[in-house]
């Protein structure tokens, strides 16, 4: 396997930036660069899986790498952090993700930390964990299960109208209709799956204080408040779920 210095890495970004058509030789050398990131992505796995968790794991495409170089200019491709990645997605509280992300931070000592929960990045909530693994950066996604229904419904849009959604960015052909003439419009629908994840995220808040109490054996007239609370806004996420798939 071929190694390359820091400096090489980051001239090959700056031209993979900068050429309108990628020279081959240098989607190649990315090729190989991208060989050394899979190494490390097995240890990763390696090390999730020796404490009982589950991660999906993907190197980005060189199609991607060159959209982010050009999405981005500041950044170089050495410190693209999420060149490989894993993602573990599971049926948790906002209090259990915390403890899954304390667990896998002691596995990889030196990691850090992102919390997009409480501060999405437009609309994407998460908690992402950096690690290093053999002196190549991983980025670790863990995500609650309504955390990755709001995550895969963009993608799903963002393959149709335009991956430009995902970072604040307008759909292609914003005003048009996919469906009825009555119905939303590609805006409409982006912006209706923003508050699709506000909505997610106030149920995931509440559902969650209600862990709290029942762990701390709380009196049952508050429990049975929270689950009130609960049920309510289970149906405003219901609605603006509903409105998503008449865009469908």
């Amino acid at each position: 396997m071929t190694e390359f210095s820091g400096k090489q890495i980051v001239k090959l970004g700056k031209r993979l930036r900068d050429d309108p058509e990628p020279d081959p030789e240098d989607l190649k050398m990315l090729g190989e660069v991208l060989l050394t990131y899979d190494g490390a992505l097995t240890e990763t796995s390696a090390r999730l899986t020796a404490i009982d968790l589950e991660a999906t794991t993907r190197l980005k495409t060189s199609a991607t790498i060159v959209d982010k170089l050009r999405r981005q200019p500041s950044i170089d491709l050495r410190h693209i952090h999420d060149l490989a990645g894993a993602r573990i997605v599971q049926r948790m509280t906002l209090d259990q993700q915390d403890d899954v992300a304390s667990a896998i931070r002691r596995v990889f000592p030196g990691s850090e930390l992102l919390d997009r929960r409480e501060q999405p990045s437009h609309g994407y909530r998460a908690v992402h964990i950096i690690v290093r693994v053999n002196d190549c950066p991983v980025e670790i996604q863990l995500r609650t299960h309504y955390q990755d229904t709001w995550a895969q419904a963009m993608e799903f849009f963002g393959d149709r109208w335009g991956r430009e959604i995902r970072y604040g960015g307008h759909p292609n052909d914003p005003n048009s209709h996919d469906g009825s003439p009555e119905g939303p419009t590609r805006k409409e629908t982006v912006e209706g799956l923003i508050t699709f994840g506000d909505a997610l995220h106030a149920l995931a808040e509440v559902e969650n204080t209600l862990e709290q109490l029942r762990l701390a054996g709380a009196d049952p007239s508050r429990i049975e408040e929270f689950e009130k609370r609960i049920a309510t806004t289970f149906r405003q996420q219901k609605e603006a779920y509903d409105a998503l798939r008449k865009a469908l």
